[in-house]
């Protein structure tokens, strides 16, 4: 089954035009009906939802403004109500599922209204559900597609396709009382941190401090605080970014952006906001924990037996690597 065929054509206008032209003939010669009416060819064109457009350094992909529109009538109606069908919650489901095959940032964010839509419905009113169940993710996303958040495009560019530019690589763990991680440059050690998990942390993930029911959450956290505390260090370069971990969980999020828990899935909302400028997730690889020895060591820094003291004598490879000061985690941050 063939669909929706499209190609990257370059050379002068003669020779463009003789590669279409060869193109054409080979699906018509086998078999191919080919909508002609459909037909596009130029720097802009419609496909598959969504609108491309190239330049020298790459392709901006935008989602489909006719989807987009539909969108923003569907969250401005159901905002003006109190109760929404779940025919039309799996309609307007439908769409945004369609725009996240582009903006793989927004994935997380739909999580809040697929629960709300498989939520039984109120005795009085079969069918339905109460708007106020998902109405923070309303706002998000009307607020996204009406152009007052990020941006709903996404730009792939040939330097981030053909992996040009310096490695940056971050290194992070947890232990069921702290968090740790390391950051190289070109591989060169540059930055470390050592945090504890807070009383806040605690309550906000509705896990206690030392037991082994967190260890999923703090190992995504711990991924997390490394991106936004070292995210300085890459935002004007164009680089190669890899993460290690040992926790499968925290790279299956990181990379799919589709979290299987609520706790795992406030954090991954917040990575996607992180990440929402680069053209690619960034590469995961996963480290076993016999090979993870200073990411480890750092994260137990404030375990019972730690001395609560991060020095960069922890390992001999910080020697000459600067420890990051990590931000407050409140509820602003």
């Amino acid at each position: 089954y063939v669909d929706d065929p499209i190609a990257a054509i370059c050379g002068s206008e003669a020779h463009r035009r003789l590669l279409m032209t060869v193109i054409i003939l080979l699906w018509e010669a086998l078999g191919f009906k080919l909508a002609y009416l459909k037909g596009q060819c130029g720097r802009t064109v419609t496909w598959i939802g969504g609108t491309l457009v190239i330049d020298p350094r790459g392709v901006t992909a935008t989602v489909k403004q006719s989807i987009v529109t539909d969108i923003v009538d569907d969250l401005t109606a159901f905002l003006a109500t109190n109760l929404v069908s779940k025919k039309k919650l799996h309609s307007i489901l439908g769409k945004l599922n369609h725009a996240a095959g582009l903006l793989i940032t927004i994935r997380p964010f739909l999580d809040e209204i697929w629960a709300a839509w498989a939520a039984p419905s109120p005795a009085n009113h079969l069918g339905c559900v109460w708007t106020k169940q998902f109405r923070p993710a309303l706002l998000w996303f009307h607020k996204l597609f009406t152009g007052k958040g990020r941006r709903i495009e996404r730009y792939f560019s040939i330097d981030s396709f053909n992996r040009v530019g310096t490695q940056v690589e971050i290194g992070t763990d947890a232990s069921p009382w702290g968090m740790g991680g390391w950051l190289t440059v070109g591989g060169h050690y540059t930055h470390y941190f050592a945090v504890p998990v807070t009383p806040a942390d605690a309550i906000l993930y509705g896990v206690e401090i030392g037991t082994a029911a967190g260890q999923q959450i703090w190992e995504c956290l711990a991924v997390l605080v490394a991106i936004d505390m070292w995210a300085a260090v890459w935002n004007q370069h164009r680089i190669i970014l890899q993460i290690r971990s040992d926790n499968v969980t925290a790279l299956t999020a990181l990379v799919r952006m589709r979290p299987k828990t609520e706790g795992v899935g406030i954090i991954v909302r917040e990575l996607a906001m992180r990440l929402v400028e680069m053209s690619f997730p960034p590469d995961a690889y996963h480290t076993p924990g016999i090979s993870h020895v200073i990411a480890d060591r750092l994260s137990r820094v404030f375990a019972p037996d730690g001395d609560g003291v991060v020095a960069n004598a922890l390992h001999p490879a910080l020697a000459h690597a600067t420890l990051s000061t990590s931000p407050e985690r409140t509820r602003q941050w």
